[in-house]
């Protein structure tokens, strides 16, 4: 998950549906913290987005920072072969 603000709201549902969250992006350390209360150990934190892409089981990721934000970090992933591009509508 790639901005916990937004992100938190689909963990559970994440959960529920037996998806694993590996890893966790915010730059906020009051959110890192509420993520770390929520998935515990099971999860990396991260505070910055290179760290964060190099985690070694990244097969997707969330990304739930600011919308006008996205194209740069969706490119940055697929340029690193992790997920593939989903809109929404």
């Amino acid at each position: 998950i790639f901005g916990y603000l937004r992100g938190a709201y689909y963990v559970d549902h994440f959960l529920a549906n037996n998806a694993e969250v590996v890893a966790v992006c915010e730059k906020n350390e009051k959110r890192l913290d509420r993520a770390r209360r929520k998935l515990g150990s099971t999860a990396k934190y991260y505070k910055d987005f290179d760290s964060f892409i190099e985690h070694e089981s990244l097969d997707a990721v969330l990304l739930a920072n600011y919308f006008n934000e996205h194209t740069e970090y969706a490119i940055r992933l697929l340029e690193k072969n992790i997920g593939k591009l989903i809109r929404r509508f």
